[in-house]
């Protein structure tokens, strides 16, 4: 089975986001004449509702909005002394993460579940710059 398409590129709805997905493909050259089946390709779908901090493409956020554990990825380097804070509206510090090793790529994920519903903000502090971003908790 398969879908018959004329389209290239041809889209597809209804796939989840962040999976990989395999394909095949083959030539319909006419009604009784078709190649042989060619695959499978790969390809993976991107996540959705990513929020990249402004004027900076190198640190992400995702889910967001997040209903558990967000998840923080800088692609740029990150020094030890850099820190991560989360700030509910109020301005309280709720969460604050010191980082520890210098590293080119870093990854944390934050379990919010504690915290309750409402916007936040995270703010990535470091000897250049501070980036904010605001993070809404379902």
């Amino acid at each position: 089975s398969g879908i018959l398409t004329n389209s290239n590129p041809f889209p597809i709805a209804g796939l989840e986001d962040n999976t990989s997905y395999e394909f095949y493909v083959r030539s319909l050259c006419g009604p009784s004449d078709a190649s042989i089946w060619a695959g499978p390709y790969l390809f993976s779908t991107i996540i959705s509702n990513v929020s990249y901090f402004s004027d900076n493409a190198d640190v992400l956020i995702y889910p967001n909005p997040v209903l558990d554990k967000l998840t923080i990825e800088i692609f740029s380097g990150v020094k030890k002394g850099d820190v991560i804070r989360i700030f509910n509206m109020q301005g309280s510090l709720v969460y604050s993460k010191t980082i520890q090793i210098s590293s080119y790529e870093f990854s944390e994920r934050i379990d919010m579940t504690s915290f309750k519903r409402g916007v936040y903000f995270l703010q990535f502090l470091n000897e250049e710059k501070v980036i904010r971003q605001k993070i809404i908790l379902e």
